[in-house]
């Protein structure tokens, strides 16, 4: 479904909400948008928006995205009946659960700060050849899945390019050496299995903490500040996560 933020009678978000609400079928929702404010995003995605476009030059990446979530519909539907043991695994482009998933439940968990400090950790790959990336995806995603802490952290995949990946660790009630030691239990599994070298990758990560106060952060705001640490610069980095071609 391509749809448009703003239309007469009722919005987008409005005809959003309504269409997860009435659909009999998996659907893939992708918004025109000429916003560029990480709030409204994120009221988006948690209506049920899978993807934003600009209007601005929008015709290019079209044909694209529609085949793109054709692709997360069949993906969808052959996970439906899988269930997984552990953390909770969402994957923002094609996998069995939408960017609203992440967005949402981390609202929630922002809800419930008060019980204990929130922290959001993001660590990524990055692949110096194709043929390496999916291996190097994997292994990341595996040692992160081992050093979190059963039955409170949760693993999001964030959008990510062709030879990188991302994952965001949602850690609940959670302390700064909770956050180090899981970060170190990753570069671990990468640097004694040998796989830095193997499959000619840079692994890097980042933590942002929230506290419920004081503090004004939205979601993607929370996620943009651990990618700034990732990164180790001052871009921004709100639409990145809320727009896989801005990764």
């Amino acid at each position: 479904m391509v749809t448009d933020r703003n239309m007469p009678g009722i919005d987008g978000l409005q005809f959003t909400s309504r269409l997860r609400a009435l659909a009999t079928a998996p659907t893939y929702v992708i918004m025109l948008t000429a916003s560029d404010d990480a709030r409204d995003y994120e009221r988006g995605y948690c209506a049920g928006v899978d993807h934003y476009l600009s209007k601005q030059g929008y015709e290019k990446e079209l044909v694209v995205k529609v085949a793109g979530g054709v692709s997360a519909i069949r993906r969808r539907r052959a996970s439906v009946a899988m269930r997984i043991d552990g953390p909770v695994t969402v994957d923002l482009e094609g996998g069995a659960h939408t960017a609203r998933h992440l967005v949402g439940r981390l609202c929630a968990e922002m809800a419930r700060a008060v019980e204990g400090p929130l922290h959001v950790l993001t660590v990524a790959v990055e692949a110096g050849n194709d043929g390496a990336m999916q291996a190097a995806s994997d292994a990341l995603f595996r040692a992160a899945c081992s050093a979190s802490r059963p039955k409170l952290d949760w693993i999001a995949r964030l959008p990510a390019g062709r030879r990188n990946a991302r994952l965001a660790v949602i850690m609940p009630q959670s302390t700064p050496s909770d956050v180090a030691g899981v970060a170190q239990a990753v570069r671990n599994a990468f640097v004694q299995g040998g796989r830095l070298a193997k499959f000619e990758v840079k692994l890097s990560s980042g933590s942002a903490q929230f506290c419920a106060e004081p503090s004004g952060l939205t979601a993607l705001e929370l996620l943009g500040e651990s990618e700034r640490k990732r990164r180790g610069s001052d871009a921004p980095t709100a639409e990145s996560v809320a727009n896989p071609e801005a990764a």
